[in-house]
This record gives structure tokens, sequence and C-alpha cells, in this order.
């Protein structure tokens, strides 16, 4: 008998070959951004580019193989300590920012899911990482903000969803939720695996089951847990979403891919749009053509909120080492976050 990890390396496996078999796109093109081109964030679960390889997807998290997290990889000897260091202070800035939200009790209620290996910081007993912490962040704010109006039945498209710790959450504290989660094929992949290890009996419609579908409507979104929707195929969504989100996704593309969501019919017809992106563009990504000023928030009438993110502090990078024994964090410029009606 198959264990419980082998039957979903082999689901994961299936969906590979059908990203394949229906010619979605393994690597995207000019419309997005160099950076996410160039980087390691295209690499496969996969060595033998056929199937899935099962040490890559139970720690995926840990080798950071789809986007960076902390604490990440680090020298060893006192290098790997003073590193340690630095990541700890960025830790302990996110926790203060959370603690001052209210928002510490989403997580001890929801401590970093141990799907993919993370290597994760030990708070008060509880593992976290600075992705992790972010999220919870997040969820904070839609119980705040939309609360009640939400419903727990909601539908919620996640734009640049990468392995899905958001969609995660939503689903524990909204489990009659429906997600859609838009990204590279790549990304999805480990969302697949990741997803069905917090929730083995989860509804996942992915690449078998969206090349069938057709428009995908409020009637099919709530037929699933969670849909895994590859960019190239977004056109394919229609009306049906409640709460359209994006977390330093939307502010890392070039204007045409951009104009390609906000302006699209899923995203016109749902409900509220909650976004935390760089306020400039040049803050992002060397090519990345969008501000603040592109993002369809600026109507007062709308605003639900407007602020500064407390959470969106520092880059993923480790601390750089300065001097025998200190370290320097790479501090990121402001990003704002945004809770508004459509």
């Amino acid at each position: 008998m198959k264990s419980s990890n082998q039957s979903i390396v082999d689901e994961v496996s299936t969906e590979w070959q059908s990203y394949i078999e229906k010619e979605f796109q393994l690597e995207d093109s000019d419309q997005h951004t160099d950076y996410w081109l160039g980087r390691q964030y295209f690499n496969r679960p996969s060595r033998d580019g056929i199937h899935a390889d099962p040490d890559i997807l139970e720690n995926f998290r840990r080798i950071m193989i789809s986007v960076g997290d902390n604490p990440a990889p680090t020298p060893r000897g006192i290098a790997k300590h003073i590193l340690r260091r630095g990541e700890r202070h960025m830790l302990i800035e996110c926790i203060a920012a959370i603690e001052n939200s209210g928002d510490i009790d989403l997580l001890k209620k929801y401590p970093c899911h141990p799907a993919g290996n993370p290597r994760v910081f030990n708070w008060s007993g509880i593992p976290v990482t600075h992705r992790w912490i972010k999220h919870i962040h997040h969820l904070g704010m839609i119980n705040r903000i939309l609360g009640a109006s939400l419903g727990d039945d909601c539908s919620v498209l996640d734009i640049g969803s990468s392995y899905g710790v958001f969609s995660y959450l939503i689903k524990r504290e909204y489990p009659g939720s429906r997600h859609v989660l838009v990204d590279l094929p790549n990304q999805l992949l480990f969302a697949h695996y990741f997803l069905r290890r917090c929730f083995p009996d989860a509804r996942i419609a992915g690449a078998r089951t969206i090349a069938g579908l057709g428009t995908i409507t409020r009637e099919t979104i709530s037929a699933y847990d969670f849909i895994l929707l590859p960019t190239e195929r977004f056109e394919q969504l229609g009306e049906g979403i409640d709460l359209v989100t994006s977390f330093s996704c939307l502010g890392e593309l070039k204007r045409a891919q951009f104009d390609r969501y906000v302006e699209s019919e899923a995203f016109r017809s749902a409900r509220y749009f909650y976004s935390s992106n760089p306020v400039d563009k040049n803050m992002a990504m060397q090519d990345a053509e969008v501000c603040v000023l592109d993002y369809p928030i600026l109507d007062p009438a709308k605003r639900l909120y407007f602020g500064i993110s407390p959470v969106f502090l520092y880059s993923y990078g480790a601390p750089e080492r300065q001097g025998p024994f200190g370290y320097k964090l790479r501090p990121l410029a402001p990003y704002f976050e945004s809770i508004t009606e459509i």
C-alpha cells in the first residue's frame, strides 16, 4: 500500500504530465519581468523532467525552490550565527506588528504548517517563518475590515498565489470558502502538493480538470475547494469572485500583464480587492512598470482601508554580513496595502 505522501507525489506527477500534454507553459514569456524569468523560481519538482521527485516536494520550502523565506539556508560557522541574528531581528519586528494589531492569536491558532519541511523559528513554542507571519497579518486585516460581510462561503481569487499559504489560512478561518489560485505553472505544482498535504480530502482542480472546464463560473468554483489556474489560462475565469487578493505580485509585473488582470471580467465583477504591493515601480523589479497610482483603488467612496504595510519591511534575502560580528538588513521601500470595494 502506498503511503499518503507517495500518493500525493504521484498526483503531482500526473499534474506535471498534464501541464506538458495540454501545452501549458512551464516557463513564461516576456510578459513577466526578467527577475521572474531569470531566477531559480522556475525550478521544477523533477530531476528527470518526467516524474515529480519525492525529495524535492517534501523539502521544497526548506530548499526554497519555489519562493524565498526566512530563516534561509546560511553558511556554517560564525557567519551562520551572525546572519541568523539578523533574521531573528526581522522576525521580532513582524511579530511586534501582529501583536500591535491584535493578530497574535491568529498565529497561535494557525502555526506554520510543516508541509514542504520549512526552516522555522521557534516563537514561544510556535513554529513560524517570515512569510507565514506576513500572511497571518493579511488574514487579520480581512477579519477586521471585511468580517461578516465576506461570508464563510466566499470565493477568493489570489493573483500570484505561490504555493498557497494565504489560501490555506483563509480556508482554515473560513472553512466554506472556495479558492482560485493564479500563478505560473511551476508554482502551482508546489501549491498542489502543499494544499493536498494540508487538506487531504480537498477537491482540487489542476491542469487535468481545467483544460475541460470551459468558462469558470461561480457554479464551477463552488464545486471545488481549490482551482489552480495557470496565468496563461486566466481569461478562462469569468464572474463569481467575491474577493481578489494580490500580495507582492501585481507590482512586479509589466503593465500589459497588470492590465490583463485588473481589467478582466473576473476582477471587475468581484466585490472586494485587497492588495499589498510596492508604492513605486522601481522598488519592485528593475523592469516592472506599475506604481500605486495605477491600481484601481483611488475612489474614496469605495476605499475601506489604505495604509503602509507593517510587515513588508525587509527582503527575503538573508541579512548581509557587516564586519566580523555584525549584519546588515536589506530594507524594502514602503509597500502600501489597500482594501476597496470594486
